[in-house]
């Protein structure tokens, strides 16, 4: 079963993988917007379950992001990996997991 807090984590991880050249706190949260719409998650967009700010300092603090100028951050590596084990885990919706595997698919880099 995937909760709020597991779609949460998978949306936003997915988002940073995206842009490994960073990204801007409000594009990251309308990316994960974006992206709950197109993989079929829309209540997801009526219960974030923490703040963004929250999501980012303790992202940051895991060492999986890292803020390189005033409001960007990018990804570090492993990042991919860490979404893969997450979709892998706990969607059990092929096609929901399929689309967000198919983002990370020119990553394969990462998760050696």
């Amino acid at each position: 079963m995937c909760d709020d807090l597991t779609k949460q984590e998978i949306l936003f991880f997915t988002v940073m993988q995206d842009h490994p050249d960073g990204i801007s706190e409000d594009d990251i949260f309308d990316g994960m917007s974006e992206l709950a719409v197109e993989i079929g998650w829309p209540s997801y967009l009526n219960a974030v379950p923490r703040p963004l700010s929250e999501r980012l300092v303790e992202a940051r603090d895991r060492g999986m992001i890292g803020k390189y100028r005033p409001l960007r951050w990018r990804p570090s590596p492993g990042v991919a990996s860490y979404v893969r084990h997450l979709v892998t885990r706990y969607l059990k919706n092929p096609d929901q997991a399929d689309k967000i595997l198919r983002r990370l698919k020119g990553e394969l880099h990462f998760a050696d």
